[in-house]
């Protein structure tokens, strides 16, 4: 049925940049209809990222414009009520994988880290409550993202305290 609905051209915003025209809160879905994303004409692998539950945005590996611009428009639709993720995955083969952009991205990987400390932040919540209702004592770490000053890039730290029981985030 997904196929039947999807009869509309992505929007392209930039040469080799597309999001999906959609709206109907199936968007995230059609990221499983590898035929429609493989049709995109990008530089390099298909890399997407899906922030909300309407909208899907995709651009090559190889598209540092397109990758820029892919990353802004993920930290602004972070903000919808309905968030997803901003983890941008490649498509490889027949299957899609974790997409870890290096530092020569740095805007992608600021929303990566962004989004891997925020899924961290709900897994903290949920860990701590069932801490408390069994009694553990467990530190349950958080995940902090940081960029220092002049650098454009991000990275994550996480607090360690010697001597107790601690969940660390990867």
């Amino acid at each position: 049925n997904l196929w039947r609905i999807s009869n509309e051209d992505f929007e392209q915003v930039l040469p080799g940049l597309y999001i999906s025209p959609w709206g109907d809160n199936y968007d995230a879905a059609r990221l499983l209809l590898h035929d429609l994303v493989w049709q995109l004409k990008v530089k390099g692998s298909h890399v997407a990222i899906i922030p909300h539950r309407d909208l899907l945005i995709v651009t090559g590996s190889e598209d540092a414009d397109g990758l820029r611009k892919m990353s802004e428009l993920g930290m602004e639709a972070l903000d919808d009520p309905r968030a997803i993720s901003g983890i941008p995955v490649i498509l490889k083969d027949n299957q899609w994988e974790t997409f870890v952009p290096g530092t020569i991205h740095p805007e992608l990987r600021k929303l990566y880290h962004v989004s891997v400390a925020y899924a961290y932040e709900e897994q903290k919540v949920a860990l701590e409550a069932i801490h408390l209702q069994t009694a553990e004592e467990v530190f349950v770490a958080s995940m902090m993202v940081y960029q220092e000053n002049g650098q454009d890039t991000t990275f994550t730290k996480a607090a360690w305290s010697e001597g107790v029981n601690t969940l660390l985030p990867k």
